[in-house]
């Protein structure tokens, strides 16, 4: 390219790997000796996209002219950039180690790539990408699934790895958390419910809990499910692995994806799943493409393209989920097979999609974990509308799940006005007072209308403390990391704001992590009337622990309301550090090092908190507030065009031409936790515009309802029929209010005693972005469901509640009840020797039978019906009895017992027309064993009451 290598600069963008520095932008100069190799297998972390993303840059820095190469092929690949033949500079790609024979006549696929010409900045360059692919590679996106709010279930504790014993215990927590998590979905207006990790018996045979349970209930609310299931994954005692021993790769438990039968396989195993739980969206992990050799790995990609290709033309209206170890598989054309995938599995923190939307659109990219937090960080969450907003762990029901919904309200509202979505455009805007990443701009294809999103809080003048290892450190360690930061809490002598660690590609200073979590952890001294003071007050949560190496890390902080004068900077010591440092206090905007000390931690003291510190020679006085404003210049805007400019928090609002606002900028004192600065979207939710009062809904109804084993008050209603923008119902009772609906229009009263409140008066009403609201409309009733018992939704840890108890009996005379444990994955009632009942799961005991007692609340008749069969980790061969008794006589079997079957062939029992008085009890018994062994089995038995009168 060019004539004149010497004027042109070469960029990159580092990978998707879970570590300090990953998908960050790269620019080395190039002249005519230049020759660089790109290797997957060589980097900070290796293999697929890990250490590079598949898109190099050669920019003409005079001409401003660029030529962009993509490349998309997950195997063992090589990038050669440099010297080609003097005076040329080119690139070439190479499938790195492959090695076949091509026969006469024969046919080969290589991978795809692109190379591209364009004029104009960064920005102009990647829009023209994402056009390209919004216009040429969307035929596989299906909107359902694309640019929608998602939630993830909390993975189960203990973690289960490749599979979890006993399953069951597992599954009916798991069961029990979709409930929970589709409320929380519903109250913040989600659209999708993650099912991640840690739901399955074992990989390779992929048994798991009655997901149509699940699935059944989110239709109710117009939501959808993704599941995690790399289907390409199998340990060695799985049935498809011990049927075919040559398809697992030795000692990596995933398929070795060449062979193509795999992949028909994983097919025919979707299909079913589509067929049990209706579409769905898929997302894979771990090893897609794998393969145990260079040459095989053109095939593996191949064949896992084709499963992609193969799943959604058979199922348009499922999805794929993209994720290869979080971000490890970001490239255009796996992009063009999935709806959405993960980011990163931790390490990028505040630079989400800041230069990652220059080769995949944002909206297809989620960040769980940079913000794994059970509470609403306005400083840091709104980054999540520079991607696709998602979610993690449970913040319970107060402000932090308002404002979840009401940034997924804007992210909504921004995909309506085309801001976000497909043929969305981004822009980097430029900043003085502050570092660029902290804002990323958003627009319409037009550039008509947009925001700018602010990622931190910017009250004061950004300073690093970082500590650099000189000697003597090979044994040391400090703590925090990629997902897994430590978090302290300080004083207000100034605002703590992220980590700082050092590039490992050029050694700049990088942030990572969210306010209050920094690495060290560093801290601090300073003056006060009352002598020197720390400005850590509490190590609230160890981060992972690292190994020290010769690269700096630390904390950065800004100026608070007063002046703080520092004395003293300090290293925590995990237990017997012997390093020496330099602590250095550095002035963010220039790097300029205010003070520094030397540090030996084999000499220092340490203080109650863990700390060791050295004294400056001279303490150093910080001035409080801003060394200047901040003016940040958009980008993208139409020059002629007068844009309604206004500010969500500053109470900014003008009225200027896009040439003004590219040309000044927009100026502004502080930056408020969340700002965000809106251009021509007067209206948003908010806003405090909108006056209308919203349209009520219509044909609003109540019944009793039952929901994954839980039974309820179900209200159900239709969308007004005016097109007004409604951000959330709000469903009331007797006149009080008992929650919101921000998507769908259902809602499922499951509180305890709900269900026998069915005369109880339900009221809608609608609620518009600026809170007017409609009037209410009563609930009608209509036919429900009869009272219906089940463990699934009714255990816990009290005996009596719903009817249930828990008891054992050595002579089956005398009943008595079982004890609370707090163990396994959500506690269960523990009776003789390894006597055990959980929620859909039970096991039996020695010398004592083990019951599971239903006892009636009022005159009727019972139906009784369900399905037992063994855990998938029982020995299939030990026999378990079980039988169910009516005060104390048996009803099924008519006598004797019911030996358990082994999993996969359960055994049905439907009992019809029980008579039963109040205060019958209805015994679901375990034999017991004779012996000590474990042997779970899955019985949870459903009851449905008709009472008399």
């Amino acid at each position: 390219m060019g004539e004149r290598p010497d004027t042109l600069e070469l960029a990159y963008v580092s990978g998707g790997g879970n570590f300090n520095g990953s998908q960050l932008l790269k620019t080395e100069r190039i002249n005519r000796n230049y020759a660089r190799t790109f290797d997957s297998n060589v980097g900070v972390q290796t293999g697929n996209y890990s250490a590079y993303l598949p898109l190099l840059m050669l920019r003409d820095i005079h001409a401003n002219n660029t030529m962009a190469v993509g490349w998309d092929y997950m195997g063992h690949w090589a990038l050669h950039a440099g010297d080609q033949s003097g005076e040329q500079v080119g690139v070439a790609i190479q499938l790195a180690g492959y090695d076949d024979y091509l026969a006469p006549g024969g046919r080969l696929t290589t991978p795809k790539a692109f190379t591209a010409a364009f004029s104009g900045d960064l920005d102009d360059i990647g829009n023209q990408i994402l056009d390209w692919q919004y216009q040429f590679l969307w035929e596989f996106t299906n909107p359902e699934y694309f640019g929608k709010t998602r939630w993830a279930v909390d993975w189960p504790s203990p973690w289960v790895g490749d599979g979890g014993t006993p399953c069951a215990d597992n599954w009916g927590h798991r069961l029990a958390l979709d409930l929970r998590y589709t409320d929380l979905l519903r109250e913040c207006g989600g659209d999708i419910l993650w099912d991640d990790a840690g739901w399955y018996d074992r990989w390779g045979d992929w048994n798991g809990p009655n997901w149509q349970m699940a699935t059944a209930y989110l239709r109710k609310h117009s939501m959808r499910w993704v599941l995690w299931q790399p289907t390409f994954l199998a340990i060695p005692e799985s049935a498809v692995a011990q049927n075919h021993h040559d398809w697992v790769i030795p000692g990596r438990m995933t398929f070795e994806q060449s062979i193509h039968e795999t992949a028909t396989w994983q097919k025919k195993l979707l299909d079913e799943n589509v067929s049990k739980w209706q579409d769905y969206q898929w997302r894979y992990d771990i090893a897609p493409a794998a393969s145990i050799s260079d040459t095989k790995l053109l095939a593996a990609d191949q064949n896992f393209r084709e499963l992609l290709e193969q799943f959604k033309t058979s199922h348009p209206q499922s999805g794929v989920d993209a994720c290869d170890g979080g971000g490890r598989w970001i490239s255009y054309d796996i992009a063009r097979l999935a709806e959405s995938g993960e980011y990163t599995d931790g390490g990028v923190g505040p630079y989400s999609g800041y230069y990652t939307s220059l080769l995949v659109p944002p909206d297809k990219l989620h960040n769980v974990s940079d913000f794994d937090h059970t509470y609403y960080n306005a400083s840091s969450d709104r980054t999540h509308l520079a991607l696709n907003p998602t979610w993690y762990r449970d913040p319970g029901d107060g402000e932090d799940l308002e404002a979840i919904r009401k940034d997924w309200e804007i992210y909504r509202y921004l995909i309506a006005k085309g801001v976000a979505g497909r043929w969305s455009h981004i822009f980097r805007p430029r900043v003085k007072g502050d570092d660029p990443i902290w804002y990323s701009q958003r627009m319409n294809q037009n550039g008509s209308s947009g925001l700018i999103i602010t990622k931190h809080a910017k009250i004061g003048t950004e300073f690093f403390l970082v500590s650099k290892p000189m000697s003597n450190f090979q044994g040391d360690s400090f703590e925090g990391g990629p997902a897994q930061m430590t978090q302290i809490s300080t004083t207000s002598a100034v605002t703590l704001d992220t980590g700082i660690y050092a590039d490992p590609i050029d050694d700049a200073y990088r942030y990572y992590g969210v306010p209050g979590e920094v690495y060290g952890p560093l801290n601090f001294r300073y003056q006060t009337q009352g002598g020197d003071k720390s400005y850590a007050t509490q190590i609230s949560k160890h981060g992972v622990t690292n190994h020290v190496g010769t690269r700096f890390f630390g904390i950065a902080f800004q100026t608070g309301n007063e002046p703080v004068t520092i004395s003293e900077l300090g290293q925590f010591d995990p237990g017997n550090n012997q390093g020496t440092y330099s602590l250095m206090l550095i002035r963010a905007a220039d790097s300029t090092v205010l003070g520094s000390v030397t540090l030996d931690m084999s000499q220092s003291p340490v203080d109650s908190l863990g700390f060791k510190y050295a004294k400056l020679a001279n303490p150093i006085r910080l001035e409080p507030g801003l060394d200047s404003p901040i003016t940040i210049f958009p980008n993208g805007l139409q020059l002629g065009t007068t844009y309604d400019v206004r500010t969500d928090y500053s109470g900014l609002r003008e009225q200027r031409s896009g040439a003004n606002l590219m040309r000044e900028g927009i100026t502004l004192s502080r930056i408020p936790p969340g700002e965000l600065i809106m251009f021509n979207l007067p209206d948003y939710p908010g806003s405090g515009m909108n006056k209308t009062i919203p349209a009520p809904p219509l044909n609003v109804t109540k019944r009793v309802g039952t929901n994954l084993g839980t039974q309820g008050i179900e209200v159900a209603w239709s969308a007004p029929s005016e097109n007004g923008w409604i951000s959330y119902y709000e469903v009331l009772k007797n006149g009080s209010l008992i929650g919101k609906t921000a998507k769908g229009t259902f809602f499922f009263d499951h509180s305890p005693t709900a269900r026998y409140q069915i005369a109880a008066r339900y009221e809608v009403r609608s609620v518009e972005g600026d809170a007017n609201r409609s009037a209410l409309v009563p609930a009608d009733e209509i036919l429900g469901d009869s009272e219906t018992h089940d463990p699934l939704g009714e255990f816990g840890p009290s005996q009596g509640r719903s009817g249930w108890k828990y008891e054992q009996s050595f002579d089956q005379n005398i009943y008595e009840d079982l004890t609370w444990e707090n163990g396994g994955y959500e506690g269960f009632w523990a009776g003789s020797g390894l006597g055990r009942i959980g929620r859909i799961w039970a096991q039996a005991s020695a010398r004592a039978e083990i019951i599971r007692t239903f006892v009636v609340s009022a005159n009727g008749s019972l139906r009784i019906s369900g399905q037992i069969q063994k855990d998938p980790s029982a020995e299939a061969v030990f026999p378990v009895s079980v039988r169910i008794e009516h005060n104390g006589k048996p009803i099924w079997p008519a006598s004797g017992w019911s030996t358990v079957p082994a999993f996969g062939a359960p055994a049905s029992h439907t009992i019809e027309n029980i008579a039963v008085l109040q205060g019958d009890s209805i015994r679901f018994v375990i034999k017991r064993l004779g012996e000590n062994r474990a042997v779970p089995i899955i019985w949870s038995p459903m009851i449905q009451l008709t009472s008399k009168g």
